[in-house]
């Protein structure tokens, strides 16, 4: 019988953006430690906000991809 494993989130969170809906997303940016959000929706996600996540179009994302070097 197989079970099922939950991480749990941590404690630190404090909701702070201006749509509660996109917190979790955030949130999970952040925990997962990711190098980049990408996001059409740049308003709810205000650098002041979140500033250990960078936080990025998907065109300025591909832009970053394009011109990095291997």
């Amino acid at each position: 019988m197989r079970t099922l494993e939950t991480d749990k989130t941590s404690a630190f969170w404090k909701p702070a953006l201006p749509d509660p809906d996109d917190e979790a997303f955030a949130q999970l940016a952040l925990e997962a430690k990711v190098g980049y959000m990408v996001t059409h929706n740049l308003r709810h996600f205000p650098i002041d906000r979140l500033p250990a996540l960078k936080v990025t179009s998907p065109k300025e994302f591909l832009h970053i991809l394009q011109t990095a070097k291997p």
